[in-house]
């Protein structure tokens, strides 16, 4: 069980902070801005490196960090979607159980407002979870019983998008369900990878998401 995975940002844990070292300016900023694409909102300001210079971010034009993450997502279907975009797919938030327009669904809409391609919510939770950040259960084992698809007409290839890969559980039990209904899964876009070491802020790259990437343990 496998699965390529594209991310943008180092998201430099808690933990890390506390224990290896202290995140710099640049980490900082990356955390910030994974946090502000996950939420849609920001209690901070911070700065996105780019070709064209620096952006900064504040409470006043936070939309814009989720139109760079949407940047970044249309790049690598460009680079990678051979000739043909594929559907993308939000991996559901635990909100996804009660609500249409999950948290997770709308970032994707915001992030893609002229979408290259369709962004459809096929995924979603059986019943509600407490967020990870809140105690809740996080890994493989405790999702895949309660993702499921929705719909009887699905698209042939679906490419995942999630905001923060940690142990990468959600992705794959996501990669697993749709697999089980005939839908490939070629690969996943995030925003960032939680890291326990020093590494980039802001670099286009990329990873393999293996089975046992779900018991790495759970980084704060």
């Amino acid at each position: 069980m496998t699965l390529l995975v594209h991310y943008l940002c180092s998201y430099y844990s808690r933990s890390a902070d506390r224990e290896v070292a202290k995140r710099s300016e640049a980490l900082w900023d990356a955390y910030n801005f994974c946090r502000a694409v996950k939420y849609g909102e920001t209690k901070s300001f911070f700065t996105i490196p780019l070709k064209s210079g620096g952006v900064e971010i504040n409470e006043n034009n936070v939309i814009r960090a989720r139109r760079i993450f949407g940047n970044y997502v249309k790049s690598v279907l460009k680079d990678f979607g051979g000739g043909e975009f594929p559907t993308v797919t939000p991996v559901p938030s635990k909100d996804s159980a009660t609500v249409s327009l999950y948290r997770s669904l709308k970032m994707l809409h915001q992030s893609l407002p002229d979408s290259i391609g369709r962004i459809d919510g096929i995924l979603r939770f059986t019943v509600p979870r407490q967020r990870a950040a809140e105690g809740g259960a996080r890994g493989y084992s405790a999702v895949y019983p309660y993702i499921e698809v929705v719909g009887d007409k699905l698209p042939d290839r679906v490419v995942l998008v999630d905001d923060v890969v940690t142990t990468g559980g959600s992705l794959l039990a996501a990669k697993d369900r749709l697999n089980e209904r005939g839908v490939e899964v070629p690969f996943a876009i995030v925003c960032g990878r939680t890291t326990h070491e020093i590494e980039p802020a802001f670099k286009k790259r990329s990873f393999e998401l293996q089975e046992q990437d779900d018991m790495s343990g759970l980084w704060g």
